[in-house]
């Protein structure tokens, strides 16, 4: 991939982000934090509605079905691993009840949010 792709592929990704965090703040949620780096992985969406703390994987894909299926293994662990970053990072979260969630985004904009999509290990 070069620059030029990557640029237009970090967009399409910060869009589909916004959108998602759009979505879910139409729902009753909260953005609490967005993009975050952590020394062990990266957290698209962290979302908050009352007692429950939401850790957002954004994918956009062709499809919804390519988007999900692009969560692999490896990638759940680093966002379980993130997440315990941010609540290590973010202490005044910690009693609050946690979700791993995923938005999916396909090429035509189509957004579909699961609940539980990654289950804790």
């Amino acid at each position: 991939m070069n620059s030029q792709e990557r640029q237009a592929a970090e967009a399409r990704g910060r869009r589909a982000e916004s959108l998602a965090a759009k979505h879910l703040e139409s729902q009753g949620f909260e953005l609490l934090d967005q993009r975050v780096i952590t020394g062990v992985g990266e957290l698209d969406l962290v979302m908050l509605r009352g007692p429950l703390v939401i850790f957002v994987e954004v994918k956009m894909r062709e499809s919804l079905e390519a988007a999900l299926w692009s969560i692999d293994p490896r990638q759940q662990q680093r966002i379980m691993a993130a997440a315990n970053a941010w609540v290590g990072m973010n202490p005044q979260f910690a009693a609050h009840d946690m979700r791993l969630d995923a938005v999916l985004v396909d090429a035509s904009y189509q957004i579909t949010h699961i609940e539980n999509a990654i289950e804790p290990i």
